[in-house]
Protein backbone atom coordinates (compact mmCIF):
# COMPACT_ATOMS: atom_id res chain seq x y z
CA UNK A 1 0.00 0.00 0.00
CA UNK A 2 1.41 3.50 -0.71
CA UNK A 3 3.24 2.11 -4.08
CA UNK A 4 3.08 3.73 -7.16
CA UNK A 5 1.45 1.45 -9.89
CA UNK A 6 3.38 -0.52 -11.93
CA UNK A 7 2.51 -1.56 -15.50
CA UNK A 8 4.06 -4.91 -15.21
CA UNK A 9 1.32 -6.18 -12.60
CA UNK A 10 -1.78 -4.57 -14.99
CA UNK A 11 -0.67 -6.12 -17.70
CA UNK A 12 0.13 -9.52 -15.52
CA UNK A 13 -3.65 -9.35 -14.10
CA UNK A 14 -5.36 -8.33 -17.60
CA UNK A 15 -3.47 -11.63 -19.18
CA UNK A 16 -4.83 -13.42 -16.00
CA UNK A 17 -7.97 -12.67 -16.99
CA UNK A 18 -7.59 -13.68 -20.55
CA UNK A 19 -6.64 -16.90 -19.62
CA UNK A 20 -9.78 -17.75 -17.30
CA UNK A 21 -11.77 -15.87 -19.46
CA UNK A 22 -13.61 -19.12 -20.36
CA UNK A 23 -14.28 -20.24 -17.05
CA UNK A 24 -16.64 -18.00 -16.01
CA UNK A 25 -17.74 -18.70 -12.29
CA UNK A 26 -13.78 -17.84 -12.16
CA UNK A 27 -13.71 -14.87 -14.32
CA UNK A 28 -16.39 -13.34 -12.80
CA UNK A 29 -15.63 -13.56 -9.17
CA UNK A 30 -12.29 -12.20 -10.17
CA UNK A 31 -13.78 -9.33 -11.43
CA UNK A 32 -16.97 -8.93 -8.41
CA UNK A 33 -13.65 -8.80 -5.93
CA UNK A 34 -11.73 -6.25 -8.26
CA UNK A 35 -14.49 -4.25 -8.67
CA UNK A 36 -15.93 -4.15 -4.68
CA UNK A 37 -12.36 -3.08 -4.00
CA UNK A 38 -11.74 -0.33 -6.94
CA UNK A 39 -15.28 0.89 -6.26
CA UNK A 40 -14.45 1.18 -2.04
CA UNK A 41 -11.16 2.80 -2.86
CA UNK A 42 -11.78 5.80 -5.37
CA UNK A 43 -13.61 8.08 -2.77
CA UNK A 44 -10.96 7.75 -0.56
CA UNK A 45 -8.40 7.50 -2.81
CA UNK A 46 -9.47 10.85 -4.23
CA UNK A 47 -10.14 12.42 -0.78
CA UNK A 48 -7.11 11.51 0.77
CA UNK A 49 -4.08 10.29 -1.38
CA UNK A 50 -2.18 6.55 -0.76
CA UNK A 51 -2.57 5.42 2.37
CA UNK A 52 0.05 4.55 4.34
CA UNK A 53 0.53 1.07 6.61
CA UNK A 54 -0.40 3.22 9.80
CA UNK A 55 -3.84 4.37 7.87
CA UNK A 56 -4.50 0.26 6.68
CA UNK A 57 -3.57 -0.49 10.71
CA UNK A 58 -6.25 2.12 12.59
CA UNK A 59 -8.75 0.59 10.07
CA UNK A 60 -8.63 -2.70 12.14
CA UNK A 61 -8.78 -0.21 15.92
CA UNK A 62 -11.82 2.05 14.52
CA UNK A 63 -15.52 1.46 16.04
CA UNK A 64 -19.15 2.09 14.13
CA UNK A 65 -19.18 5.77 15.14
CA UNK A 66 -15.99 6.88 13.48
CA UNK A 67 -16.45 4.79 10.14
CA UNK A 68 -19.92 6.19 10.01
CA UNK A 69 -18.76 9.19 10.50
CA UNK A 70 -15.68 8.92 7.54
CA UNK A 71 -18.02 7.95 5.53
CA UNK A 72 -20.63 10.74 5.55
CA UNK A 73 -17.61 12.99 5.34
CA UNK A 74 -16.89 11.90 1.88
CA UNK A 75 -19.15 14.17 -0.84
CA UNK A 76 -22.14 12.24 -2.79
CA UNK A 77 -20.28 13.22 -5.81
CA UNK A 78 -17.37 10.87 -5.35
CA UNK A 79 -20.03 8.13 -5.22
CA UNK A 80 -21.06 9.01 -8.77
CA UNK A 81 -17.28 7.60 -9.41
CA UNK A 82 -17.78 4.19 -7.62
CA UNK A 83 -21.17 3.60 -8.93
CA UNK A 84 -19.40 3.96 -12.48
CA UNK A 85 -17.02 1.09 -11.66
CA UNK A 86 -19.67 -0.97 -10.32
CA UNK A 87 -21.46 -0.82 -13.33
CA UNK A 88 -18.18 -0.88 -15.26
CA UNK A 89 -17.36 -3.90 -13.81
CA UNK A 90 -21.22 -5.99 -14.15
CA UNK A 91 -20.82 -5.22 -17.79
CA UNK A 92 -17.27 -6.95 -17.73
CA UNK A 93 -18.54 -9.97 -16.34
CA UNK A 94 -21.34 -10.54 -18.68
CA UNK A 95 -18.74 -9.81 -21.56
CA UNK A 96 -17.47 -12.67 -23.25
CA UNK A 97 -13.95 -12.23 -24.78
CA UNK A 98 -13.68 -14.51 -27.77
CA UNK A 99 -10.05 -15.37 -28.13
CA UNK A 100 -8.05 -18.16 -30.04
CA UNK A 101 -5.81 -20.53 -28.52
CA UNK A 102 -2.45 -18.57 -29.63
CA UNK A 103 -3.51 -15.51 -27.49
CA UNK A 104 -4.54 -17.59 -24.71
CA UNK A 105 -1.04 -19.32 -25.37
CA UNK A 106 0.42 -15.60 -24.91
CA UNK A 107 -1.41 -14.24 -22.48
CA UNK A 108 -0.37 -17.18 -19.98
CA UNK A 109 3.43 -16.60 -21.01
CA UNK A 110 3.13 -12.88 -20.18
CA UNK A 111 1.20 -13.94 -16.71
CA UNK A 112 3.88 -16.25 -15.97
CA UNK A 113 6.27 -13.77 -17.21
CA UNK A 114 5.70 -10.86 -14.68
CA UNK A 115 4.45 -13.75 -11.98
CA UNK A 116 8.23 -14.80 -12.26
CA UNK A 117 9.89 -11.34 -13.09
CA UNK A 118 8.99 -9.89 -9.59
CA UNK A 119 9.19 -5.94 -9.23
Amino acid sequence: MGYPPRLNYTAGIVALLIVINQLRIIYSGFIIIFTIIAALYFPIRLLYGTPSLTIATSVTYTNLNEAIKFISNIPYYLYAGSLFILLFGFFCTTFKLKTGNKTKIGAFITFLAFLLYGP
